[in-house]
């Protein structure tokens, strides 16, 4: 009955990474303590199996709490086909949340599933006004991802490149050789 409780179980499963438990896990994403949300959302992320990705994309929607939507999204990316990178590359919710839609499309690009909305939604969350940890994952996406063509956003990465004020980030759009 205690929420700590639940959520450390729903933790326990993410180190298992057992796809036969996605289905149990998937009815705690409605659970009543934000904390367990969150932990679900990890957990099901961890699984890496598609058939979560609905389930946390109806869950995101409905989500009131920015950690557990952001936890949501990331997981999404874990877990996505292109209906997922397309659900967040047109996920706007409130700046606390831009940095699971970062980390989520971070996540589907290193399972290979990208689409040009994707990118273009990557660009976006460079923009100055964005926190710094989501330029930093915006930015290790286009460090990483080699076989998507960015010259359409040439300018507007290199304006990054050149004035952010985060080393992190200016390093990683020069490691990926974006200028």
């Amino acid at each position: 009955p205690e929420a700590k409780y639940r959520a450390e179980a729903a933790i326990a499963f993410a180190s298992v990474q057992d796809t036969n438990m996605v289905g149990q896990l998937l009815l705690l994403l409605s659970d009543s303590a934000e904390i367990v949300r969150e932990s679900v959302a990890y957990s099901l992320g961890q699984t890496g199996h598609t058939s979560a990705e609905t389930a946390l994309i109806e869950a995101s929607k409905q989500e009131t709490s920015a950690k557990a939507t952001s936890a949501m999204l990331e997981s999404i990316g874990k877990c996505a086909t292109t209906v997922g990178v397309d659900f967040l590359s047109s996920f706007y919710g409130k700046q606390s949340t831009d940095y699971g839609v970062a980390a989520g499309l971070f996540r589907a690009d290193i399972k290979g599933v990208q689409t040009e909305n994707g990118l273009k939604r990557i660009v976006e969350l460079l923009e100055p006004n964005q926190q710094e940890t989501t330029r930093i994952i915006a930015s290790t996406y286009l460090a990483r991802n080699r076989s998507q063509d960015v010259s359409g956003f040439t300018k507007a990465i290199t304006n990054v490149l050149r004035n952010d004020n985060s080393e992190f980030v200016r390093m990683n759009l020069h490691y990926g050789e974006i200028s």
